[in-house]
C-alpha cells in the first residue's frame, strides 16, 4: 500500500485486509485514506460497518460503535458479522444477551473463525481464561494465515503473563510474510523477556532498527 496504493484501492478485499492491518498498527491516517476512498461504493457493506465500529471502539467510543452496529441489519453470514460485535457490548451488561447473539451468529456462519475470536474476548472479559484460550486457539487454527488472529492469541498470552508463549506465537508467523507490527512486537518482547536470534531479511532489520530503540 505504501509503494503502490492504487493496486490495493482497486480491490475491495485487499483494501479491507490492509485497513485491518493498519488499524492494528495504529496507522490512522493511512486507514482513513482507504476508508474514504471506498465510502459510497462498497459492495460488502457489512465488512465496512464492522471496520468502522471496531475503529470507534479502539479510539475509545464504545457507545458510538454499538449505535453504529444497531443502525443496520443484514442477512446470512453478513448478519453474523454484525451480531458477533454486538455481543461484545452486550457482554458488559448481561452475559445471557451476549451468548444469545453469539448463538444466532454461529447459526448463520458456523465455520467463521471471527465468531470464535469474539467468544474468546467475551470469556476473557468475564475472567474465564482457560475457556478463552480454547476459543483464541480455535480461531487461529481455523485461519492460520490470518496475522490478526495470530496476534490476538499472542496478546492474550501476554495479558495472562505467559510471555514465552506469546513470543513463540509471534515468531511462528515468520515462516510466511508477516506484517511489520508483528516483527516489531517480537523485536521488543524478545529483548525484554527472552533474547533470541531470529532470521530476518536485511530490509526488516533496517526497518526495525529505525523504528525501535531499547535502552
Amino acid at each position: 500500500f505504501e509503494r503502490a496504493p492504487e493496486r490495493i484501492l482497486a480491490r475491495e478485499d485487499a483494501s479491507l485486509l490492509v485497513a485491518r492491518a493498519l488499524m492494528a498498527a495504529r496507522q490512522g491516517e493511512a486507514l482513513t485514506r482507504i476508508r474514504e476512498d471506498w465510502r459510497g461504493r462498497e459492495t460488502q457493506p457489512h465488512l465496512w460497518l464492522a471496520l468502522d465500529s471496531d475503529r470507534l471502539a479502539l479510539e475509545g467510543h464504545p457507545g458510538d460503535a454499538e449505535a453504529l452496529l444497531r443502525s443496520r441489519t443484514f442477512s446470512g453470514e453478513a448478519e453474523a458479522t454484525r451480531l458477533v460485535r454486538l455481543s461484545l457490548y452486550a457482554a458488559k451488561r448481561t452475559l445471557h444477551e451476549a451468548w444469545t447473539l453469539l448463538d444466532q451468529a454461529a447459526a448463520l456462519a458456523p465455520r467463521d473463525p471471527e465468531i470464535r475470536s469474539f467468544r474468546a474476548q467475551i470469556l476473557e472479559q468475564i475472567r474465564q481464561p482457560a475457556s478463552a484460550r480454547v476459543e483464541y486457539v480455535a480461531a487461529h487454527v481455523a485461519a492460520p494465515a490470518n496475522a490478526l488472529l495470530r496476534d490476538e492469541l499472542a496478546e492474550f498470552y501476554r495479558r495472562q503473563g505467559s510471555y514465552d508463549q506469546a513470543l513463540r506465537t509471534w515468531r511462528d508467523a515468520f515462516s510466511v510474510p508477516a506484517p511489520d507490527f508483528i516483527w516489531l512486537k517480537e523485536a521488543f518482547w524478545s529483548r525484554v523477556i527472552q533474547p533470541a536470534t531470529v532470521p530476518r531479511s536485511e530490509e526488516h532489520t533496517s526497518e526495525l532498527q529505525s523504528r525501535i530503540t531499547i535502552s
